[in-house]
């Protein structure tokens, strides 16, 4: 599975329920266009979150970083312990 699975099934399941929803779609999408995206979740790394970090610290404040950082961590959060998503130690 990879983490554009991932974000595609949080933003059709997890998403619409809060409040943000519309800014978070939009966050995910974002997200979802980066080459992370494309990389399963086993072989995701914390190399690939530290290059898609700094690579977004060019472009973006450091709070929006923040925030697609906790964004793809609640992902996998979810999809790990509500969904049965397992991920290799």
């Amino acid at each position: 599975m990879t983490l554009a699975q991932v974000l595609t099934r949080y933003s059709e399941e997890i998403s619409p329920q809060k409040r943000g929803s519309v800014s978070e779609v939009a966050r995910l999408n974002a997200i979802m266009r980066r080459p992370i995206a494309f990389r399963t979740l086993a072989t995701l790394t914390s190399a690939d979150l530290s290059s898609y970090r700094e690579a977004r610290l060019k472009e973006v404040a450091p709070a929006s970083v923040i925030r697609e950082l906790n964004l793809i961590s609640h992902a996998i959060d979810t999809a790990r312990k509500d969904w049965g998503v397992y991920l290799p130690e």
